[in-house]
């Protein structure tokens, strides 16, 4: 009987010590997620922290806003400095097969601090979010480069005159690509695309931007054609990292 006191005491004893190990382990690893995120986050190169998301983040998040909020931050709270070590709290688990992690704590910047919480799928940012007194609210006014919205409602306009239906539809927000399902705007634009005939070129004439309500982008373009010349407009919503098409129209030039 002794014995076997022994051998439970023992098991039990390496189970503590897996246990308190493995929180080591996860504690030191959310640190060390911390630190890497935000090391990227003060690059100021959006390209370094979409490096770290998860593919299924990655459709949800523009470069170009992600630079506005890495921008608010350097701007606002200054370089990273550092974790407060005594303030952090890290989870582990399974989700659907995969290793689940999440960080969250007080990260130091230079002028001033913030609550950040990281969740990582098998070392890949899947949600991230920092809150800070010193952020102003709202962060985002404006992309500062809006070369990705120009491109992508090109591709739009294009197709439109082209017919190109399934590409159209792509570069749509699920609102927009319903209400064009139901309606004729497919016709109408291809009509226009026949009039004016094969495109040869397209440039933007105006932009706009409002930080009002939901903020939103409007692209204006002239739109040459071998036979005619026609107008355009695009616009975007951004809900909230991502800009969404969700408007436009197309008619011959006046």
């Amino acid at each position: 009987m002794g014995k076997m006191l022994k051998v439970l005491g023992a098991v039990f004893l390496l189970l503590i010590v897996g246990f308190v190990g493995l929180l080591i382990w996860s504690h030191e690893k959310g640190e060390a997620t911390q630190e890497r995120f935000y090391a990227a986050v003060d690059t100021q190169d959006p390209e370094k922290v979409l490096e770290l998301f998860d593919v299924r983040l990655l459709e949800k998040v523009d470069a170009p806003v992600l630079a506005m909020w890495m921008k608010a931050i350097h701007d606002n709270l200054g370089a990273f400095k550092g974790l407060a070590k005594s303030k952090f709290s890290t989870s582990s688990s399974k989700q659907d097969g995969h290793d689940r992690l999440e960080s969250s704590g007080r990260i130091e910047f230079e002028k001033g601090e913030g609550e950040s919480k990281l969740v990582f799928l098998d070392d890949k940012v899947i949600a991230f979010e920092l809150r800070a007194d010193a952020m102003p609210q709202p962060w985002f006014t404006g992309a500062p480069d809006t070369t990705l919205y120009r491109e992508r409602a090109e591709v739009l306009l294009r197709a439109l005159l082209a017919n190109e239906r399934e590409l159209a539809l792509r570069e749509m927000h699920e609102n927009l690509r319903k209400q064009v399902l139901d309606g004729n705007q497919f016709d109408r634009a291809y009509e226009l695309g026949q009039k004016i005939g094969a495109v040869t070129d397209m440039t933007v004439v105006d932009e706009s931007f409002s930080a009002e309500g939901t903020p939103s982008l409007d692209l204006r373009f002239t739109i040459g054609g071998k036979n005619a010349r026609a107008i355009g407009r695009v616009g975007f919503q951004f809900t909230p990292w991502r800009g969404e098409l969700i408007a436009f129209d197309v008619k011959p030039a006046p």
